[in-house]
């Protein structure tokens, strides 16, 4: 589970990293929705599984 959080922190220091970079250049490019929406699934997919996980009980 701290790995799981490890992770997603890393994902949105990376995400505004990206975010801010894409600011300071000279022309602005807005990604695209489809890849917000990727994104955006792909987090909650990996949140889910992880709470979906921790309540399954142990294999005997």
């Amino acid at each position: 589970m701290r790995s799981i959080k490890t992770v997603l922190t890393s994902a949105v220091v990376l995400l505004s990293t990206t975010v801010s970079a894409m600011a300071q250049s000279s022309r602005a490019e807005v990604p695209e929705p489809d890849t917000i929406a990727l994104i955006s699934l792909a987090m909650a997919g990996i949140i889910l599984g992880c709470r979906w996980a921790a309540k399954r009980p142990p294999k005997d």
